[in-house]
């Protein structure tokens, strides 16, 4: 247990429990990829080459009419797919936001026996807090008391199966017991109590997460140029 003061210094060393926000595509990646599209490759060279043809044969406006039309169209289709598109991706990234947005019974004040609720975002290193099923967890933590726990992993590991979760003592520390539990996984049998040892990006979904998005910033550096 520890007061106002150890927490802010906790945040300041460790870092806070919150995660990158989910990468959405900018309005001009969402526009460049409408070139993609077979057909508005041909619409835009059906423009310019018409309004090159059209200005030769007829002048200054008469023969820039077609090409004009065309061009207008083809900025129509694009305008409202890209808008349809970026409101998606924001809307999409607002839920991923939410899914990881959660309550933790946390023990502190000094009450051993007594929980008080905060936002999981509010946790540091150190933190005590409590586990049952249908948890997400929300930070690394360390298992120090369980009764029957399990863990699902497949979204972070791929591991089908729901693993289980045994606290630490002085008597299993060497024998390889697995008494970690990772961001992100599922509380999905049993309860427990669990000490955060690695918050927001330090965690290993956090991690993860990070690797993934500076992977992805790469291949659209790399397809731009």
């Amino acid at each position: 247990m520890f007061n106002d003061q150890e927490r802010i210094d906790r945040v300041n060393a460790f870092g806070a429990n919150s995660f990158l926000p989910p990468k959405i595509k900018t309005l001009c990646e969402l526009i460049m990829e409408n070139f993609e599209d077979e057909i508005n490759r041909i619409l835009l060279g059906a423009s310019v080459v018409s309004l090159i043809i059209g200005g030769i044969q007829h002048g200054f406006p008469e023969g820039l009419l077609e090409g004009v039309s065309i061009m207008i169209a083809l900025c129509i289709i694009i305008v409202v797919g890209s808008g349809n598109n970026y409101a998606s991706e924001k809307r999409l990234a607002k839920l991923v936001a939410m899914a990881d947005k959660q309550n933790v019974p946390v023990y502190r004040k000094g009450k051993k026996d007594q929980t008080e609720t905060i936002s999981y975002e509010d946790l540091v290193v150190g933190d005590l807090i409590e586990l049952s099923k249908g948890n997400k967890v929300p930070a690394d933590l360390m298992c120090v008391q369980a009764d029957n726990l399990k863990s699902a992993e497949d979204a972070l590991t791929g591991e089908p199966d729901a693993l289980v979760k045994e606290p630490l003592t002085q008597e299993n520390y060497t024998m390889g017991t697995d008494c970690i539990l990772f961001a992100k996984a599922t509380i999905t049998e049993g309860n427990g109590k669990a000490i955060v040892i690695a918050v927001g990006e330090d965690t290993e979904a956090g991690k993860i997460q990070k690797k993934v998005q500076e992977t992805s910033e790469e291949e659209d550096n790399q397809t731009l140029l």
